[in-house]
């Protein structure tokens, strides 16, 4: 028998309902855009980060399981898939859907609330519904159904606090920003037809993600937080650097 803290679900979910929320009333309100941008952007992630990104990692990662037993070697390549794929996402995004949009430099803002708003949710819920549904296997006698991944799933009950689902909401927190600056690289990449933006926001992404992973393997769960925290801040100072060297009078904002 496991229980699941409800005080954890609590903020998961309403964290996940003020982004959303957060996300449009600074979209009509603040940058006074259209939601297209948004929703482009929330798409773009969904599919090329989650359906191409995914489905690629794991042949990959069946066909060379060995990549998992290095964890320098792990981070590198997971970190440069996730800045490859992200970032063309966007710089195809913005090609092909938002080229009409492009003037107007606030669409980027509105699509980056977009890719990292519907990251932020889609982590956060699906980390609820699978702790819930890991307990009601466990909890109804399924438990076996989970084979070898059982007593991992009884850990992940037991080990969501309230205090790590805050730490985790500080995570979003963290790539939100940074999301916000890669979005600013690659829409000036592509709207002044500077590559080495593009290829910027890549190593920037990639880097990221690879040394997130490897401070996770030495350092406790709230030093990690604190020091991707400090990571995203950087990226998101350079990103307004970025933003203030290249946005058009009309859209100054930052």
């Amino acid at each position: 028998m496991v229980k699941v803290n409800g005080a954890a679900i609590a903020i998961y979910i309403i964290f996940s309902i003020a982004i959303l929320v957060g996300a449009i009333v600074f979209i009509r309100l603040k940058l006074k855009t259209k939601l297209k941008p948004f929703l482009v952007g929330g798409l773009t992630w969904l599919a090329f980060s989650v359906m191409l990104e995914g489905s690629l990692n794991a042949i990959i990662l069946t066909a060379v399981p060995s990549i998992r037993a290095n964890i320098f070697i792990f981070a590198i390549f997971g970190g440069l898939m996730a800045g490859i794929f992200e970032e063309l996402g966007r710089y195809l995004a913005f090609k092909v859907f938002l080229k009409r949009d492009i003037e107007n430099d606030k669409n980027a803002l509105a699509y980056a609330a977009g890719h990292g708003g519907f990251e932020a949710v889609y982590i956060l819920l699906t980390t609820v519904l699978s702790i819930i549904v890991m307990a009601a296997m466990i909890n109804g006698g399924a438990g076996e159904q989970l084979g070898d991944q059982l007593p991992s799933a009884t850990e992940s009950i037991k080990s969501l606090t309230a205090p790590m689902a805050l730490l985790a909401v500080v995570e979003r927190i963290s790539a939100i920003i940074a999301h916000f600056a890669l979005t600013v690289f690659v829409w000036f990449s592509f709207k002044e037809g500077k590559p080495a933006l593009l290829f910027v926001a890549i190593g920037v992404h990639a880097a990221f993600d690879a040394a997130s992973l490897l401070l996770a393997n030495v350092l406790p769960v709230w030093a990690v937080e604190i020091a991707i925290l400090i990571m995203a801040a950087a990226i998101g100072a350079a990103g307004r650097y970025v933003w203030k060297k290249h946005h058009t009078a009309e859209t100054a904002l930052l």
